[in-house]
């Protein structure tokens, strides 16, 4: 009985399997751009997102950290060279070669890329870290508008991050960035060994302006040339700064494989050095929020900067990455800048408003 139904099985199949596989054939042919198409998606579905989860681990050349540096120079008579306005030399600082006289606010400036010898006729140098641009724009505009502002004085360096340029190198404060401006401050000591030093940074590079600090200090390297840093709004993780987007966790580590989650934050460092640092919180800021810079603070004073810390808190609300342009903020920083023999441009008139400001930004970081 076994044998006649395999062999009724076997022969159904046979007579059956032209039409099957003549079936099979018109499905597939029917199908096939469809399968077509789904394959590619999935071929390039997983090399693609092998490239976009691929992290750039390199440390970044001097040159890929688009350094520009601004000189503050007296107009020369007769001179041919065109002077450009702020907005118009915007574009052109992007480029990689430049070498522009800039009206900013009826003081001249030269800008050009890297760290001419020139300056080493400074006693005193800024280095200006800005934060995260999508858009690549140069920090030196951000510069500019500060000097126009009178919160930024003398010569001046910037540099944007080369994760700026590459999300698949971007990170937050990590090792990586700490070398990128040692980079540029042990370039300046090469040309000038005896600068003094102002650091100052804004969200991010503020940020990795703090943990540049925390870096040298863990070390033991000489931070002697440093005599302030400034830092407005940094933010403690890129989670804090992300945390009012919905999945901001997945968000960070997805669109930035360099970044490290588990990296410590500055509330992680085991030193110090005793540095004046004067930072700036808007309260209402969602980016860096203004508790978390209250611990920063507390911190940074537990760990070796015992009473150097100032904390300017802003009494009128304004966007993130805007408090350098509020009033009571210029004075209470060149205020700062004047009781530590930086560049100032406080008047008598000003003067005792402005270390009123300072005071209160004492207190606060006392209390933090």
């Amino acid at each position: 009985m076994n044998k006649q139904i395999k062999s009724l099985v076997l022969t159904s199949l046979l007579l059956l399997s032209p039409s099957v596989f003549a079936g099979l054939a018109d499905t597939v042919t029917d199908y096939a751009p469809s399968l077509v198409a789904a394959a590619s998606v999935a071929v390039a579905g997983h090399y693609g997102y092998r490239y976009w989860r691929t992290p750039d681990t390199s440390i970044p050349t001097f040159d890929e950290l688009h350094v520009t540096t601004l000189i503050p120079v007296e107009k020369q008579a007769g001179c041919a060279q065109k002077i450009y306005t702020v907005d118009q030399a915007g574009p052109i600082l992007k480029n990689k070669k430049f070498d522009l006289l800039i009206d900013v606010d009826g003081q001249l400036y030269r800008v050009q890329n890297g760290i001419p010898d020139a300056l080493k006729n400074y006693e005193q140098v800024s280095i200006y870290s800005g934060g995260f641009s999508n858009s690549c724009r140069p920090h030196a505009s951000s510069v500019m508008r500060m000097i126009a502002r009178g919160s930024m004085h003398g010569a001046c360096i910037t540099l944007n991050y080369a994760p700026d340029y590459s999300r698949a190198r971007f990170n937050f404060c990590q090792e990586q960035d700490s070398v990128c401006l040692d980079l540029v401050y042990k370039a300046l000591l090469e040309k000038n060994p005896d600068v003094r030093v102002l650091l100052r940074g804004g969200c991010k590079g503020a940020a990795n302006t703090l943990h540049f600090l925390a870096y040298k200090a863990e070390r033991g390297e000489d931070v002697s040339n440093i005599k302030a840093a400034v830092l407005e709004s940094p933010p403690l993780s890129v989670e804090r700064a992300l945390s009012y987007y919905p999945f901001s966790h997945a968000l960070a580590r997805f669109a930035f494989p360099n970044y490290n989650p588990k990296s410590n934050t500055i509330l992680d460092a085991k030193a110090m050095p005793n540095v004046p640092l004067f930072f700036g919180r808007i309260p209402t800021d969602t980016i860096a929020n203004a508790d978390d810079i209250g611990s920063m603070v507390h911190h940074v004073q537990q760990v070796g900067n015992e009473s150097n810390v100032w904390l300017f808190t802003a009494r009128e609300s304004v966007w993130h990455g805007k408090i350098s342009k509020l009033k009571n903020y210029q004075l209470a920083l060149n205020a700062f800048y004047k009781q530590h023999g930086c560049a100032h441009n406080l008047t008598a008139e000003d003067e005792q408003r402005a270390f009123d400001l300072l005071h209160e930004a004492k207190v606060s970081a006392e209390s933090a």
